[in-house]
Formats: C-alpha cells, sequence, structure tokens
C-alpha cells in the first residue's frame, strides 16, 4: 500500500457483492485498513481470510456468479478536492 496523505483516514474494506453495499455493518464488510504513519510510505501488508465470510455470503445467495471485487473506500467522506488516493501494489484473496 502506498498513500501521499497525511495519517488518520481509516479505509473500509469490502467485497462488493450484486448490490454494491458499502455498510460497514452489512454482509459484505471485511475490515479497515488504516494508513497511520504512512504518508508517502509504501510496504505495508494487509491480509484478512474471507473464507467463512464468502461461504457465509454464498450459503445466503449474496455473491454473485464470477470473481469477486474488493472495493476500499474511506471511511469518512472526503472533499474532492482532497479525495485520497491510495495504491495498491496488489490485492489478493484466499478462501480456504
Amino acid at each position: 500500500m502506498h498513500s501521499e496523505l497525511p495519517p488518520g483516514t481509516p479505509f473500509h474494506v469490502f467485497l462488493n457483492g450484486p448490490s454494491g453495499d458499502l455498510d460497514p455493518e452489512g454482509p459484505y464488510f471485511v475490515g479497515w485498513i488504516s494508513f497511520f504513519g504512512m504518508a508517502g510510505a509504501s510496504g505495508h501488508d494487509a491480509s484478512y481470510d474471507v473464507t467463512d465470510q464468502v461461504q457465509r455470503l454464498t450459503e445466503q445467495g449474496l455473491l454473485p456468479d464470477g470473481p469477486l471485487t474488493v472495493s476500499i473506500v474511506p471511511s469518512i467522506p472526503q472533499p474532492e478536492t482532497r479525495a485520497p488516493k491510495p495504491s495498491f501494489e496488489s490485492v489478493s484473496l484466499t478462501s480456504i
């Protein structure tokens, strides 16, 4: 991960289902990433075990057919002029 933002903007991580539900209280919420101490830095890793969540969402018919998408959005809405622009070298999901 890499961010030019000053610390203090946590990001929510979601498995995006067909509804595009980005509610942190909803079934697609995975967790959050904090860039605390990351301004101008890179090389931080975050990982989440989504095995149970994928199974639960699949059983409930809440996941679309095909590949999953990951959404990473600021937890606090930002003005467009200050919109966070973190970058990620890669995102991978593993379900066992």
